[in-house]
């Protein structure tokens, strides 16, 4: 039996980071492409079946995190209790994430996101059935935030 009629949703994430987003696309990688590039691709691909229809939209935009104002405050305190915790030094790197916490920054709110567990999310496993966190790293990952917290309502 032959589908004549098959709705294919084409999800893409991808993050251009402020860097990126200056330099302008410099390779194939998906996080590189404009939107119109990434049309072109997906339009080059289907080429080869004709039978298929494309229609290619953009339901969602979400902007890359941007420091704002403050932000350093919280990223030095989180990395000094951090430190003391764990006995090393956390590094301070942006990730390709999706996350509501765009809302904020774009509200001018400082945001850093700080998470529990592995150092990355292909060693999390993240977003997948079998995602985990080892219960020592969420405790150390509790008192890093308390610790954080006291300290910059202390300072308020």
């Amino acid at each position: 039996m032959r589908a004549r009629n098959v709705l294919l949703l084409l999800c893409v994430l991808f993050a251009v980071t402020p860097a990126a987003r200056a330099a302008g696309p410099a390779s194939v990688f998906i996080e590189d492409l404009t939107l119109t590039e990434l049309r072109d691709l997906i339009a080059t691909s289907a080429k080869a079946y004709p039978d298929i229809k494309l229609d290619v939209i953009r339901l969602l935009l979400a902007e890359p995190l941007f420091p704002q104002p403050g932000t350093d405050r919280i990223v030095a305190a989180i990395t000094r209790h951090a430190k003391q915790v764990l006995g090393i030094d956390v590094p301070v790197v942006g990730v390709p994430l999706y996350t509501d916490a765009r809302h904020y920054a774009a509200a001018g709110i400082p945001i850093v996101l700080y998470g529990a567990g592995p150092r990355s999310i292909l060693e999390a496993n993240a977003h997948n059935a079998d995602e985990n966190l080892r219960l020592n790293d969420l405790r150390a990952a509790t008192k890093i935030v308390a610790l954080t917290a006291a300290e910059l309502l202390r300072s308020q």
